[in-house]
């Protein structure tokens, strides 16, 4: 795993996704990476997850991964939240 810090959990959530198209470990991190150094919010907190199962992400998209679609585990959306720790 990349050692920048990306939370296991949010990477798992995307791996099944990340290997039915081909995608490497190392550069599902380094997507993840990339989107949490470019923006705030959501996008590079801890709790945020991948937003469902592996078809549900690649569904509709071009069979392109979408790294920015994300849920939170806790329930919050981005403009109530008082729990927004960011991993990088």
């Amino acid at each position: 795993m990349n050692e920048e810090k990306v939370p296991r959990a949010l990477v798992e959530g995307y791996m099944e996704a990340a290997k039915l198209l081909g995608i490497s470990l190392e550069d599902l991190e380094e997507g993840l990476l990339d989107l949490a150094g470019r923006f705030r919010g959501c996008i590079r907190c801890i709790h945020s997850r991948a937003p469902g199962n592996p078809s549900w992400i690649l569904k509709g998209r071009g069979r392109r991964l979408d790294l920015v679609s994300r849920k939170c585990v806790l329930g919050l959306n981005q403009t109530d939240c008082g729990t927004y720790k960011p991993f990088l």
